[in-house]
């Protein structure tokens, strides 16, 4: 997962990739405080880095959170 955590950081920026310990400083959303717990956030600014994001992400079958997809065999 750092593997992908570090391309990423070096396609889009720094600070476009979070960890999990800024992202346990974070709320889980507006209504729920309880502090944010996942491996990564990533937050392209583009639609071009969005579609960098999903294609190395493809590439890897690494689960992207909110997904719903009909296929299971992706």
């Amino acid at each position: 997962m750092s593997d992908i955590l570090g391309e990423l950081r070096r396609q889009l920026s720094e600070d476009a990739v979070l960890d999990p310990v800024t992202l346990r400083q974070r709320a889980r959303n507006y209504w729920d405080s309880t502090a944010l717990q996942a491996r990564a956030l990533v937050r392209p600014t583009s639609t071009e880095e969005l579609s960098r994001v999903m294609s190395r992400l493809l590439r890897t079958r690494t689960n992207r959170g909110g997904a719903r997809r009909a296929n299971r065999s992706l």
